[in-house]
């Protein structure tokens, strides 16, 4: 059996933020585990957010040519993802919620099209990876763990569960949060497997 493909999406639009660190330390024991490991940021593909214009109605492809169609193939070919954000508002950052509303193919396929997915040599899994700078209170992890759970459910993925750590605002504090950063190399090596 091959190693698992893990794409690891980091969105932060802070360059060496907080969840760019919890997204680094997932990704490094996935590796570490033997899964074949890629990360991106989304903040480096430029593209646009959707335009419910219903180019993928027929196909379930997006019409748009833009950043988002390599990330899509990447998408696809993934047996596991590790999606990391700040939370913003009690929602994902911007730069995810503009992939995950690019997914709209996703939801033709499976829903309008009803698309059968194509066998795998994986389990196809997901960790979400997040952190904010209010001290306390799940609620705020709620709302963004539910548009995650959405988003994979419309690509057949098993959600696998979310690391949350509240607490965590200044660019370096999650260093200050080892507990958590173990809970994300936890994670990743659980994907690997």
């Amino acid at each position: 059996m091959s190693a698992p493909r893990v794409l690891a999406v980091g969105s932060s639009p802070r360059k060496g933020g907080n969840s760019d660190t919890m997204l680094d330390a997932a990704a490094d024991a996935a590796c570490r585990a033997g899964a074949t490991v890629e990360k991106i940021q989304l903040r480096d593909l430029g593209f646009n957010p959707c335009r419910n214009c219903g180019g993928c109605d027929k196909t379930g492809r997006c019409v748009l040519k833009d950043g988002y169609r390599e990330l899509n193939d990447r998408l696809r070919a993934a047996d596991r993802l590790i999606l990391a954000s700040p939370i913003y508002m009690a929602s994902l950052s911007a730069q995810l919620k503009c992939m995950i509303d690019r997914g709209q193919p996703f939801w033709v396929e499976k829903f309008l099209l009803r698309k059968k997915p194509e066998p795998r040599e994986h389990e196809r899994r997901a960790v979400f990876l997040c952190c904010g700078g209010f001290r306390k209170g799940d609620k705020f992890l709620a709302n963004a763990e539910q548009i995650v759970k959405v988003y994979l459910l419309c690509q057949d993925i098993a959600f696998a569960g979310s690391v949350f750590e509240p607490g965590v605002d200044q660019r370096g504090a999650i260093n200050d949060h080892p507990e958590a950063l173990g809970r994300c190399r936890q994670a990743g090596a659980d994907l690997a497997g």
